[in-house]
């Protein structure tokens, strides 16, 4: 498959997973405001999503500068390693916060699972920054992973209910 058609339907995906849980979140809204733990769990999957969707038009734009291949997916690369590292140091943060408050809706093993995915992406994209010829295998590996993650945080909101206070 070209790799823009695989960046094209990544985004594509991305913006269906988005745009159906902004749905998913109307029917699930109860009056007045988000609580914390809905603030968390909707920011951390459109975090995600939303990562894979602009992530995925990244290198679609840098290609469109007349950039060879090496130096697309290696810029790519590089901003996928800065939005992981934020963004997972924001997830961290946020969920040892509302871990507190309910610690019902967190699943150690599927934490650590998440957490150490995030980490390997992060690796792999510094290893094709360095060490690997810059292709766009390890780019796209990455953005099936912060879909997984995606689809796994959208999972848990539909099944994984907070204890009601």
């Amino acid at each position: 498959m070209d790799p823009t058609e695989l960046l094209a339907t990544i985004a594509e995906l991305a913006l269906g997973l988005a745009g159906f849980s902004g749905v998913m979140t109307a029917f699930m809204q109860r009056p007045g405001r988000l609580t914390e733990v809905e603030a968390y769990r909707i920011a951390v999957l459109l975090g995600v999503s939303l990562g894979a969707l602009f992530l995925s038009l990244v290198p679609l734009a840098l290609m469109q500068f007349g950039l060879d291949a090496g130096a697309v997916w290696r810029s790519a690369g590089l901003c996928m390693v800065g939005y992981a590292v934020v963004g997972g140091a924001l997830y961290l943060r946020a969920s040892w916060r509302v871990a507190r408050h309910a610690p019902e809706i967190f699943n150690r093993s599927v934490f650590v699972a998440l957490a150490a995915g995030h980490v390997a992406n992060i690796a792999l994209q510094l290893a094709a920054l360095t060490v690997l010829e810059p292709s766009p295998g390890p780019y796209a590996v990455g953005l099936v992973w912060f879909m997984l993650h995606a689809a796994v945080q959208f999972a848990r909101i539909l099944f994984v209910q907070p204890s009601p206070r």
